[in-house]
């Protein structure tokens, strides 16, 4: 029998019983590998001399852009050069400069940096429900809902650093009630053409109120080799990323925070008491390539140029294991406050486990170049195919192991029988892409891809891409059009869900999306206007079961930003309005606002630069979707209203040299405009509080 109390801290050694031990050990040999590596006695040296000093990294948002005109002007005159890139399936790698910007720096949070604006639970790392519209996913094997996505690590994540002298970055941030991130990036260069890199990440948010703590401790390896004549080359990062989320289920009456009759939150009564989410990501990409031809470094330096060019080989291996796992130790609580609409299983405790495993190859020819403004070549191409072997099921604690099914001990006292829903699936994915350049301003993209075979034979997408380069010096303006036809089955987890309180195993047709967008980018100046149409959309009824629309939804979506600095002012301001036919099955808000002015100086000399200014984000009223905590995944409601109120903020952001600094009053309106601010149904949003971070980076 299940002991009455029992722990899930070993979850994170895994819970697959059938993974292949000969991959866990490729684990461990890749993770000493790099675990040597950084023990080397320059990287010894380069630690040993930050452990004398303090500082704080880049914002990890914010390194995807090289700097304006502007901010070049503002670097620290000690500044060293340090370029950035992802792996990209075609090698084409495009080289972005690490810049340390001093706008929005108090934007720690991912959730109000971009466009993409997202509603929490009100305690930063909790579930996210996006405010604008966003394509549905396609291509992928979520066993649950997608609420934590944006918060965890994956390969996307992931950056490759080229420093010219050892380059390191500490990014810390500290809030109420102990609420802290920490952020370390370290990048060197062992050898002529060696890098490695180590970045990792802790944070810690404990709520205001009961169960509301987030904790999130992440990080990679990086290591690169390019062959002197840059013709191989060779990267590769092994990956950990894990959380642990408190649910508590929102407030059991809104009324004792709408009336503020208890302005201690930590006593206001909650639906969960002893609910928690987990999830894990473990993985290692290895990209290498070849290219067909020898440099041409010194032809390009005598002005001659090469009428063809051969391209290169790509070949891309990545292996993935994602598990999540979600306890609650008193079931009994969440169906007496209605969480929970069933039991399937036990009534008291609740234990449902999930995992993924990917295993992927993919082989490439491509001539595609990442800067193609200057290129003589009319057409650029590639060709490629990938080949994907997943994994997937689920696992429910039972209180008398069947004999039948194989057991998989978590601890000394706990075991997990698997059910016969573990599935196995092999995929083919051909794809292709052709690249046009006319006269170095005019450009196409068309990408197209195939599955054949498994959960997602015979899904498609069609891309294409046009745009137009204009501006007499620097071409900085550009007109383009972009339209996309997707064909897919729907996420795994609308088709199959097995767990203590919530099971279904559907028939779902294919979605089908078309959407064309057309935009205007300028100098401080962005418009885009999207039009989609959305066949057979799957969601998450107000029953909390999957449904999918027969008809067609319609979606209209405009977004504007603007950033224009008279003197020494500085205005920013991003709207988007949207539009959906059918609010009873999609509805978003109608308005998203966000925008901030502050005012600019310098300081003992120009030694010290700062900006004082006050921020707001806003989006208009709507019936915003509830969250269910077993399934991290969002349902449609139309009973209670959020929105339509301001969140201000004020804010002081100093930069002295490689240092930034921002001092940050967040919300603070919360005490006189009422106690209205509710993100999600039962989820107030945080009330005001004092935030603090610092950024330092390091070239020595």
């Amino acid at each position: 029998m299940m002991p009455a109390s029992h722990d899930f801290r070993n979850f994170e050694a895994g819970i697959n019983p059938y993974a292949d031990k000969t991959h866990l050990k490729q684990l461990r040999f890749i993770f000493l590998l790099f675990a040597l590596l950084m023990a080397s006695p320059l990287v010894n040296a380069q630690i040993g001399r930050l452990s004398q000093r303090s500082g704080g990294g880049e914002d990890e948002g914010e390194q995807q852009s090289g700097p304006t005109d502007k901010e070049k002007s503002d670097a620290s005159p000690d500044t060293a050069k340090v370029l950035v890139y992802k792996p990209e399936i075609h090698a084409a790698y495009t080289l972005q400069p690490v810049t340390a910007p001093l706008h929005n720096f108090q934007d720690y949070s991912k959730n109000l940096t971009s466009f993409q604006t997202c509603l929490s639970l009100g305690n930063p790392g909790s579930a996210f429900l996006p405010l604008t519209f966003e394509h549905p996913s396609f291509h992928g094997f979520q066993l649950t809902g997608n609420a934590f996505s944006r918060n965890m690590y994956s390969f996307d994540s992931i950056k490759f650093y080229i420093p010219e002298s050892p380059f390191s970055e500490i990014n810390y941030m500290m809030g109420k009630v102990k609420e802290q991130r920490l952020l370390f990036t370290l990048s060197q260069r062992i050898r002529k053409g060696l890098i490695i890199g180590l970045h990792a990440r802790y944070a810690n948010a404990p709520g205001i109120y009961q169960r509301q703590r987030g904790y999130y401790a992440s990080g990679y390896f990086t290591v690169s080799y390019t062959l002197p004549s840059n013709r191989y080359g060779v990267m590769a990062a092994y990956l950990n990323d894990r959380s642990s989320i408190n649910e508590n289920g929102g407030l059991t009456y809104d009324s004792v925070f709408s009336d503020n009759t208890e302005t201690n939150r930590k006593t206001i009564p909650i639906n969960l008491t002893n609910a928690v989410n987990r999830n894990r990501q473990t993985g290692v990409i290895l990209q290498q390539y070849f290219n067909l031809q020898r440099s041409l470094t010194a032809i390009a330096d005598s002005g001659r140029t090469r009428k063809f060019k051969a391209g290169r080989i790509v070949h891309t291996f990545q292996y993935s294991r994602k598990t999540s796992g979600y306890q609650d130790d008193n079931s009994i609580t969440g169906i007496n406050a209605g969480i929970y609409p069933a039991v399937y299983g036990d009534s008291t405790l609740t234990y449902d486990s999930t995992f993924v495993y990917s295993l992927q190859n993919s082989l490439v020819y491509s001539n595609i170049e990442p800067d193609t403004s200057n290129t003589k070549f009319p057409f650029q191409y590639s060709i490629g195919i990938r080949h994907e072997i997943t994994r997937l099921g689920y696992g429910n604690i039972a209180n008398q192991v069947n004999p039948i099914l194989p057991a998989f001990r978590f601890s000394k006292t706990e075991y997990t029988a698997y059910t016969d829903l573990s599935k196995s699936y092999k995929e083919v994915w051909p794809f292709a892409t052709l690249k046009g350049i006319i006269a170095g301003k005019t450009f196409f993209i068309a990408e197209g891809k195939l599955c054949l075979g498994g959960y997602h034979a015979g899904d498609h997408s069609l891309q294409g891409t046009f745009f137009q380069q204009f501006g007499r010096k620097n071409l900085n303006g550009k007109v383009f059009l972009t339209a996309e036809k997707v064909s897919g089955q729907p996420d795994y987890f609308y088709t199959t869900q097995y767990s203590n309180h919530f099971r279904w195993n559907n028939n779902l047709s294919r979605q089908n999306l078309i959407s064309g967008t057309l935009g205007l980018e300028m100098k401080g100046f962005n418009l885009r206007l999207q039009y989609s149409l959305l066949d057979q959309y799957a969601w998450l009824g107000s029953d909390l079961m999957p449904h999918q629309y027969d008809k067609t939804l319609s979606i209209t979506r405009i977004d504007a930003y603007k950033l224009f600095q008279p003197g020494h002012w500085v205005f920013d301001l991003r709207v988007t309005g949207q539009q959906v036919n059918n609010d009873s099955i999609l509805e978003l808000p109608k308005v998203v606002a966000k925008g901030s002015v502050s005012y600019q100086m310098q300081l003992f000399n120009k030694v010290l630069k700062a900006q004082v200014g006050i921020s707001c984000w806003y989006y208009t009223s709507y019936h915003a979707d509830a969250y269910m905590p077993e399934l991290s995944a969002f349902y449609r409601q139309n009973e209670i209203l959020t929105g339509n109120y301001p969140y201000l903020d004020a804010f002081v952001n100093m930069r002295i040299k490689r240092a930034r600094i921002f001092l940050m009053y967040e919300h603070f309106n919360a005490s006189f405009m009422g106690y209205t601010y509710y993100m999600i149904p039962h989820y107030p949003g945080a009330d005001a509080a004092f935030k603090a971070g610092v950024s330092w980076m390091f070239y020595d």
